[in-house]
């Protein structure tokens, strides 16, 4: 490829409008993750001294609908498999179907903590077997941490702290509070995790941790606005998993895998094979990241209501939409693209254009979860929390 395309692609990766490998979306699309500064740019690219380094830095986000290229599948492995739904109703099980304890006082559900969570067991399996191989032909992660995605992470967190409003005891008490529960209940009470909310009408969320000195979330305004505090909690829950996952310095390493690939003789004739593996891996790590929402919310419908409102949800008519609804067009949606091979390509076609699995997906996946014998087995283990402090009238 010419070089100065090349250089071009790579800046647009990280815009500030545009999720990882994607062009910018319309206002009204909800991205999946918000990009690196422009300082941050000129940075990477000063200090990797390659025109192409750049693109091997990425954020992960919550957002729904990332484009990166027309010839990039999810692969079968990471599509749900679900039993017949009989007479078209669908539910999705409560947190006290699935096993909480129910507090005598508040007559609420107390959630429950993990005291030694470990981040395998509630991984995607394609996230985890793609990991481990990463481990394999990276077994030093640390080289990566020191070199520019250092001058990355401190970049991007002094934008934060000069353009944003840092949550904390005395800032936001309530996200505050509702961040410390979400780290307890993930085992990341030693995580020195900044949670930031910046001035943005896009919905969205996205989080960065490269040396791990100075991991942070980012909340844009809009999310706060559209979400309920649980819905919010769950939000940060799944920027969470990112973190405890460190998909981001994973990305990093098979960012830089791909760019090789596409830079070699020979090897580039492969360079799609491996882009699409590490796409597929990239969507496996979402649905990683729906079950740390979920270890933390405790309760489906938040999750699920969460992907609905990213999809299509507005604050206007936030109390009519309803997550049973959404999962019942989910399988709705699986059995048309299964009827017909129209439907079958449109479905390929829609997977392959995303860095995150379609929404339908999403909510398919962790209903699935939900009710997996793992899950049910965290629960059993877990110990129970105090639960937050209601909301002021």
């Amino acid at each position: 490829r010419n070089t100065s395309q090349n250089t071009t692609q790579n800046l647009q990766l990280i815009s500030d409008t545009a999720a990882p490998g994607t062009t910018p979306e319309p206002e009204n699309s909800m991205v999946c993750a918000a990009g690196l500064s422009r300082t941050a740019i000129v940075l990477i690219g000063f200090t990797a001294s390659c025109s192409c380094a750049s693109s091997a830095f990425v954020t992960s986000g919550i957002g729904i609908s990332s484009r990166p290229s027309a010839h990039l599948a999810l692969s079968p492995a990471v599509r749900p498999h679900h039993a017949r739904v009989g007479g078209g109703v669908v539910r999705l099980r409560s947190a006290a179907t699935l096993g909480g304890q129910q507090d005598a006082k508040q007559g609420a559900l107390s959630k429950v903590a993990w005291g030694q969570l470990q981040s395998k067991e509630f991984r995607h399996p394609v996230d985890l077997r793609a990991t481990r191989a990463l481990e394999r032909l990276f077994p030093f992660p640390e080289v990566f941490r020191a070199g520019p995605g250092a001058v990355v992470e401190q970049a991007v967190y002094l934008e934060n702290l000069s353009t944003s409003i840092r949550v904390g005891p005395n800032q936001l008490p309530r996200i505050h509070a509702s961040v410390l529960q979400a780290l307890k209940v993930l085992n990341l009470e030693d995580c020195p995790v900044e949670v930031f909310v910046k001035q943005n009408s896009q919905p969205n969320a996205y989080t960065m941790a490269m040396q791990g000195k100075k991991p942070f979330i980012v909340i844009h305004s809009s999310l706060v606005d559209l979400m309920t505090e649980a819905e919010l909690q769950a939000v940060i829950a799944h920027e969470l998993g990112h973190l405890k996952c460190e998909h981001g310095i994973f990305i990093t390493m098979a960012n830089l895998l791909t760019i090789a690939a596409e830079s070699l003789p020979f090897v580039s004739l492969f360079s799609d094979a491996i882009r699409g593996s590490m796409m597929q891996w990239m969507q496996a790590a979402e649905l990683t990241c729906d079950r740390a929402a979920l270890l933390v919310s405790q309760d489906p419908k938040v999750v699920v209501s969460v992907i609905m409102k990213l999809t299509g949800g507005s604050r206007s008519f936030a109390s009519d939409l309803n997550p049973d609804a959404f999962l019942k067009q989910a399988r709705d949606f699986e059995e048309e693209s299964n009827n017909s091979w129209i439907g079958r390509r449109m479905a390929a076609s829609a997977a392959q254009v995303r860095t995150h699995p379609l929404p339908v997906t999403r909510v398919q996946e962790l209903d699935k979860w939900s009710q997996s014998p793992e899950y049910l087995a965290l629960l059993q283990k877990g110990v129970p929390l105090k639960p937050l402090p209601p909301a002021p009238l």
